[in-house]
């Protein structure tokens, strides 16, 4: 598998999700999302997956300045995109109750934010539409 495409592929997704819902589901402004979004609404197992790895991509790069390799790095983001890819199915944003929406597209962009840092990280440029 090829793992430029593989990973931007992953990345136009979550980027389509927030234009898909856009006009439904604004996100409030940064400095503001972590007081306004109710993350407990998030009680999916695939939900709870995601933000679990995405807690752990400041020490998966800790880990990987630390011994040089950025094999680290690609093994977290296969992680996070097949974890996004099985989610599909569960963690719909469109049509649902709108608390419940914008956290689950906050989990989306946070995922897809996380993933164009580790893509950076390996000198891939993060494309938003293909």
């Amino acid at each position: 598998m090829l793992l430029g495409p593989y990973l931007q592929y992953a990345h136009v997704r979550l980027s389509s999700v927030e234009r898909k819902n856009a006009p439904l589901v604004v996100l409030p402004d940064p400095s503001l999302r972590p007081s306004t979004i109710d993350t407990t609404l998030l009680t999916e197992p695939k939900a709870r997956e995601i933000v679990a790895l995405l807690a752990t991509y400041p020490e998966v790069v800790k880990i990987a300045l630390r011994s040089l390799e950025p094999s680290t790095i690609v093994t977290f983001c296969f992680r996070l995109t097949h974890a996004i890819s099985s989610a599909w199915e569960v963690i719909i944003v469109k049509g649902q109750p709108h608390d419940i929406a914008l956290a689950r597209l906050w989990l989306y962009i946070s995922a897809r934010d996380v993933l164009a840092s580790a893509m950076k990280l390996l000198t891939l440029e993060p494309l938003t539409k293909m």
